[in-house]
């Protein structure tokens, strides 16, 4: 048998749940045999308990019954019976007198043969066995002798008490039972009941039975009719064992949606606890906020889920000025998280060897990275990168395909548009990355964000735009944080349901003139640097 017919057997036989998809069968699948096999141990024990306390109580009720049967007859032979209470018929009598008969040290010894049996099965040999298989294989085992011990005392008893011997009720008993305690699929129930069939109704077929009296079996007087309650056997059978089988499927369905139910709960509290500490983990590569320097840096994140491939970076050069950048990696969640973590490296890499490197130079070191590492992994990025030197009056920008930053003048109205001049990070055979110089003055602030801000949409599907994100940004009654504001914006706009990650990025209004040049710098991995 091949690999995935034995998979397919495994499923069937355990009871996990058909409905779900087959990698998430395969998830939980070698937890839920390990959980379904203690499951089983656990329940041959009370099924092995019931059969013991099942055996001892019948005894006990044979004995009161013999007892009841002597003091019967006892009054009947006397000719004591009670005034006014009916007396037995015939054939009552004789069963009373069978009954009375019946050899209690022989009974006795039965039921403790049968007890026996349970005892070594259920408390025994089933504490040095795990798997679930051979848990099986010995449970059928104890149904099969406890069966066949119990079928000769019910035929020792029903002989003298005149009704003969039942295959169909005890087949019930013996199934129904079993299935009632047992975990174990439909076909796996029928295993023990087999054998226990075919013992049955040889037993039946071949028992001497009394000719003083008829013999009632299964309701039916024995005679020359044995024929027809063979054949009403044989018709009835599947309807003795539809309860048993029926108990099973519907255990095994309702215990395996019950472990997956709470297995993915118990592993997405899990998740969540993880992802909390990823989340943690990943943002502390971001900078701080760093608002009362010459050139204030602000930014507001709101990942679409825990982690997310959006990324802002900040430094202050030596020589004074402000560099920020802003990547957005293709996708969110952690498969662009990940890729965020090793572009972190790779611009605190290119910004330590060259304290003073230049928007272009340092986009063209990410878009090499890109094309060599992260493109075997469909891993792409756009971002923006401006030095910002408010001394000289002048920021310098290179956007790789990212949407248009914008520079507010603090005259306000319209904002001026920092176009894309590059294509996306890592597509390979493009043309060198170039940058371009703007003026900026005191008041100034530059404004990039991620196509999760124009992208986002409203229940009816119409997405913000860069119409009227640029409306916003013409407002002369911005809040300071004009980062925060817009983030609001975005919540507003799709009502709280962002299926994109946010983030959104400030470096001014600038000052007139810093008053203090820095000489301490800051990678993008710890916080931005205080200058002044």
């Amino acid at each position: 048998m091949h690999d995935g017919a034995r998979r397919s057997k495994a499923r069937r036989e355990s009871g996990y749940p058909h409905s779900v998809a087959a990698d998430e069968r395969d998830w939980f699948r070698s937890e839920y045999e390990v959980e379904l096999s203690r499951f089983f141990k656990r329940r041959f024990l009370w099924l092995a308990v019931a059969y013991i306390a099942f055996e001892l109580l019948g005894v006990a009720l044979i004995v009161a019954t013999q007892w009841s049967a002597d003091a019967t007859l006892d009054l009947l032979a006397n000719d004591r019976w009670p005034v006014g209470v009916p007396r037995p018929d015939t054939a009552t009598i004789i069963a009373l007198g069978g009954l009375s008969r019946l050899q209690t040290w022989l009974v006795i010894t039965l039921t403790l043969i049968i007890a026996g049996i349970a005892a070594l099965f259920g408390l025994v040999r089933r504490r040095a066995i795990s798997g679930r298989d051979e848990l099986i294989h010995e449970a059928s085992i104890m149904i099969v002798l406890v069966g066949v011990a119990q079928a000769a005392l019910d035929v020792y008893l029903g002989l003298n008490s005149r009704h003969g011997f039942s295959p169909l009720t005890s087949l019930f008993f013996w199934h129904f039972t079993a299935c009632l305690f047992l975990p174990w699929s439909p076909l796996q129930s029928l295993k023990p009941i087999a054998p226990l069939l075919v013992i049955y109704m040889l037993a039946d077929l071949l028992l001497p039975l009394p000719v003083d009296a008829p013999v009632i079996v299964d309701g039916v007087e024995m005679g020359t009719r044995w024929w027809t309650t063979a054949l009403a056997r044989t018709i009835a059978l599947p309807f003795v064992l539809a309860p048993g089988l029926l108990l099973c499927w519907l255990r095994l369905r309702r215990h395996g949606s019950r472990f997956r139910t709470k297995r993915f709960r118990d592993g997405f509290v899990n998740l969540r606890r993880e992802l909390a500490s990823a989340r943690a983990i990943h943002e502390s590569i971001f900078p701080g906020q760093d608002p009362d320097a010459a050139v204030p840096f602000r930014y507001t994140f709101k990942p679409a889920q825990d982690l997310g491939g959006d990324f802002p970076a900040t430094w202050v050069r030596d020589d004074g000025a402000r560099m920020v950048l802003l990547v957005d990696v293709f996708g969110h969640g952690l498969r662009s998280a990940l890729a965020v973590q090793r572009l972190a490296g790779e611009i605190e890499r290119l910004r330590l060897e060259d304290p003073l490197i230049d928007p272009a130079a340092l986009m063209g070191g990410l878009h090499r990275y890109c094309e060599l590492v992260l493109s075997r992994h469909q891993s792409y990025a756009t971002a923006i990168c401006a030095k910002i030197d408010p001394a000289a009056g002048t920021m310098t920008f290179t956007n790789a395909a990212h949407p248009p930053a914008f520079v507010r003048a603090a005259r306000g109205g319209a904002p001026r548009s920092l176009d894309a001049n590059a294509g996306v990070l890592g597509i390979p055979d493009q043309e060198p990355l170039t940058q371009e110089t703007v003026s900026i003055g005191p008041g100034d602030a530059f404004i990039a964000y991620t196509d999760g801000v124009i992208e986002a949409q409203n229940p009816s599907r119409h997405s913000l735009g860069l119409d009227n994100l640029r409306a916003t940004l013409s407002r002369r009654d911005l809040p300071i944080d004009v980062t925060a504001h817009l983030a609001a914006l975005v919540d507003s706009w799709t009502r709280g349901r962002r299926d994109d990650d946010v983030l959104v990025v400030m470096a001014g209004p600038m000052q007139s003139a810093p008053t203090v040049m820095p000489t301490q710098v800051a990678g993008p991995v710890a916080e931005a640097a205080h200058v002044g």
